[in-house]
């Protein structure tokens, strides 16, 4: 099925982008991925207001693709397909939560 594999790549395109940031340790290319890839970055805070996680929307609406730092994980979901995720490893979450704590929030 067409949809399907579109469904995965885009899945796995958008982890393997923030995975090479991590790797390289790229902290502006990461930041330049936030500004002008990321639909919309949501940061998460606990009643005190310090920084716990951050949802970051990739894409909307076919497929909806959203990296979900709390969870560690990149997620979709697509028009009558059940949400599904691929983890990430827990060096590029970290990476990802660092650069956002450090210089978005």
């Amino acid at each position: 099925m067409e949809a399907e594999k579109t469904f995965e790549r885009n899945l796995n395109q958008t982890a393997s982008e923030l995975e090479g940031f991590a790797q390289s340790c790229d902290q502006g290319g990461l930041l330049d991925y936030l500004k002008n890839d990321a639909l919309e970055v949501e940061i998460k805070t606990d009643s005190e207001g310090r920084f716990i996680g951050a949802e970051i929307l990739v894409m909307n609406g076919g497929p909806t693709v959203w990296v979900d730092t709390q969870e560690g994980a990149v997620m979709a979901s697509w028009n009558g397909f059940p949400t599904t995720s691929r983890k990430l490893p827990e060096e590029t979450n970290d990476f990802i939560n660092d650069v956002i704590s450090e210089y978005v929030f």
